[in-house]
């Protein structure tokens, strides 16, 4: 897959709605819409693909309309797609993180909106 068809998918699959990976994904459906109009075949495959982030049809349309108006030759486009795909692996979470916390006197609060496995032990921690 070509990187802009593979920077749009992320893009959705990670259900962006804020922040710069979202100003990233309006900079790069912008900057196609200018280069190659608002009335584009890939305009609308992004929408529709937006409208239905897991249809596969839309996922090959998406890469034939980039072959198609060869926006994978464009060196803006491209730029604004690496951009993209930077931003939303910068915002992945870890998948397997360790922290070791020591102190005297712990309280506090965890909270969390997306952890699939968590375990905390409290006391006096054993080598």
């Amino acid at each position: 897959m070509d990187p802009i068809s593979t920077a749009i998918t992320a893009a959705l699959a990670a259900g962006i709605t804020q922040g710069a990976v979202s100003d990233a994904f309006t900079a790069l459906k912008q900057l196609i819409r200018t280069k190659y109009g608002k009335k584009c075949k890939i305009s609308d495959a992004i929408v529709h693909l937006e409208n239905e982030p897991n249809s596969e049809t839309h996922h090959i349309e998406i890469q034939k309309q980039v072959r198609a108006i060869k926006a994978d030759k464009d060196t803006d486009i491209l730029e604004a797609a690496q951009k993209l795909s930077l931003l939303i692996t910068q915002n992945e979470p870890p998948i397997h993180s360790k922290f070791n916390i020591q102190a005297e006197k712990v309280q506090g609060v965890i909270q969390t909106d997306r952890i699939d496995n968590l375990t905390q032990n409290f006391g006096t921690m054993k080598d």
